[in-house]
């Protein structure tokens, strides 16, 4: 973990120096930005710091692309450290100025991260309601990859509940999709499928599905992505 976090600290040293150094609002909210969001899931505390700094910043010069962003950092780093109800609060701000700045896509995204919240919380209609709305976003404007993860966090919910009939058919609509594109994150598709056949005990289509998420993982360089598999495996 120490190599993995190794490359995001030199990026963050190099931004905090550019911070340090320059007279601009909009640089300085900007790179601060940048550092809150690399911070957000291994040093929450710290990105919280950054992001209440850049958001500061962004209200006292109107910059509404600096306070969607902070707010945005902030509803993360509250959800790594656990304090959901604080998320909620920073993405249903967020959701309010993306939606009030016509924003689709951002609106998409910022019902993703609430839906998450919901998720973790056992609200499982409204995690599944926002998810739908941010789905049709994506399958207007055409964005097909956002689709397929949008369709894995549909899986996650179905699955929560042990509805895994219908979980199956979400991962397998995502891995139709990554397939099409050769893109690497079929992985996460085939991690899920694994997961919820291992949940139904079909653990033959688990084990072959769990053993090529662990190949293309491998090659993605992802040692986290094969550490799970390898445990998923291990646990059959």
């Amino acid at each position: 973990s120490n190599l993995l976090s190794a490359q995001p600290q030199h990026v963050i040293d190099f931004l905090l120096r550019i911070i340090d150094n320059t007279n601009s609002d909009s640089v300085r909210i900007r790179n601060l930005s940048e550092v809150a969001r690399l911070c957000s899931n291994v040093k929450p505390v710290k990105g919280m710091e950054y992001a209440r700094q850049a958001l500061t910043l962004s209200e006292k010069i109107g910059h509404e692309q600096g306070i969607s962003m902070n707010l945005n950092n902030l509803g993360s780093a509250h959800t790594t450290v656990g304090n959901f109800d604080s998320s909620l609060v920073y993405y249903q701000r967020r959701l309010d100025l993306v939606e009030k700045m016509k924003d689709t896509l951002e609106v998409a995204m910022t019902k993703d991260n609430i839906s998450i919240i919901h998720l973790y919380k056992g609200n499982y209609n409204i995690a599944l309601k926002l998810r739908e709305e941010s789905n049709n976003i994506y399958k207007k404007a055409d964005k097909i990859l956002m689709l397929a993860r949008g369709y894995i966090w549909m899986g996650n919910i179905y699955l929560s509940q042990e509805k895994f009939d219908t979980a199956l058919q979400y991962y397998l609509d995502s891995k139709r999709i990554y397939e099409e594109k050769k893109d690497p994150a079929t992985a996460y598709a085939l991690v899920n499928i694994g997961t919820v056949y291992r949940r139904m005990k079909h653990y033959q289509e688990a084990i072959d599905n769990l053993e090529r998420s662990k190949e293309l993982f491998a090659q993605m360089g992802d040692l986290n992505g094969v550490g799970g598999a390898l445990y998923r495996i291990a646990t059959i």
